[in-house]
């Protein structure tokens, strides 16, 4: 039996009306996990995202926070991201973030 987080309510309810098919379908409209990059953005409590912003200071580009998680690929055999910066309105400034990074950063579920 497979271990579903207990607040998956929150993730499953707006599909209870709708099949299995819809639901994927919607998850996964961008070609990635979208409901996982949600929850990779969105700190849970105040105290995640204090520590987020710490983190950022000391790994961020120019010490800023990630804003969006724009695109994914894969860099060998890890997934990386393109980082929209907090604060670097210029697409020119987005950059290819390996998951260790943004994991290193925080930014992990």
């Amino acid at each position: 039996m497979a271990y579903m987080k207990q607040d998956h309510l929150k993730a499953l309810g707006p599909f209870f009306d709708t099949s299995p098919f819809v639901y994927i379908t919607q998850r996964f409209k961008n070609g990635f996990d979208g409901d996982l990059q949600r929850r990779l953005m969105e700190p849970e409590t105040e105290e995640e995202a204090e520590r987020r912003k710490e983190l950022a200071k000391k790994h961020g580009k120019y010490g800023n926070e990630v804003e969006e998680l724009v695109s994914r690929t894969k860099i060998g055999n890890e997934l990386a991201y393109e980082v929209r910066w907090a604060g670097l309105d210029d697409p020119k400034q987005n950059t290819v973030e390996k998951i260790s990074k943004l994991k290193m950063m925080g930014l992990e579920k």
